[in-house]
């Protein structure tokens, strides 16, 4: 989820994650009830990332199960991170497929845009906005050709993103979001207030470890348990 602030942030920082973090790896399930109880059930997810001593992304190494376990369709990407000399996130690159890859620049300290490539070759766009407190307030999006192809608005509570437009190329509205957090900055709501297929996402944290990071969060989807997602965290 979005999470933007007036401040630079690190990686950390941005995922709300505590403490000086050298890994952390997720296992993400789909979620069943049984017995009364919420259990994990097939794997959904599997990613390790790596993290430099400023708090940044150095790799991350992630894995998709699509299907049963027996015979999941497997995806797996891995993915390294470029800074500049000022320390911003300039480049991510496939590793095991190098021709696509992002590019992002700045405007001082601010992101304001980001182009991703595929076969070497321009595949679309985005510039960001930002209003008078250096909050990002709007994304324009763009193919390779540079027609506009949609953008999104974001509102702000306590500098958290409360709500998210996201629109046509025509201008229409898709549809919005409406979000809310803990005292922590984690997502406890995530609900689809307009468009065609309305929807509400609440999230519950626990195991939460001695520097104040969950370990175990399981979403619901309109009140059904959806997915049960387990972390380990590795500090320095």
């Amino acid at each position: 989820m979005i999470s933007c602030t007036k401040k630079q942030k690190n990686d950390l920082q941005e995922g709300h994650v505590h403490g000086n973090v050298n890994e952390i790896i997720v296992n993400r399930y789909k979620a069943e009830t049984k017995f009364g109880e919420i259990v994990k059930d097939k794997i959904q997810l599997h990613t390790v990332s790596t993290f430099n001593k400023a708090g940044n992304t150095e790799a991350s190494d992630n894995t998709w199960y699509y299907g049963s376990a027996d015979s999941a369709e497997v995806h797996n990407n891995k993915f390294s991170f470029q800074y500049d000399d000022k320390g911003h996130n300039n480049k991510i690159i496939i590793v095991n497929k190098p021709t696509e890859y992002t590019l992002k620049k700045y405007n001082g300290e601010l992101l304001v845009e980001v182009d991703d490539f595929e076969s070497g070759k321009l595949s679309s766009k985005a510039k960001y906005i930002y209003d008078s407190g250096n909050l990002l307030s709007e994304i324009n999006r763009y193919d390779a050709n540079g027609k506009f192809t949609g953008k999104e608005k974001f509102s702000y509570a306590n500098d958290l993103v409360s709500q998210l437009q996201v629109y046509k190329a025509n201008g229409e509205l898709n549809f919005k979001y409406g979000l809310t957090y803990d005292d922590n900055g984690n997502t406890l709501t995530e609900k689809q207030i307009s468009g065609e297929y309305p929807f509400s996402h609440t999230f519950k944290y626990s195991n939460i470890d001695e520097n104040g990071n969950w370990l175990k969060c399981i979403s619901y989807t309109n009140g059904k348990p959806e997915t049960y997602t387990e972390r380990i965290i590795k500090y320095r």
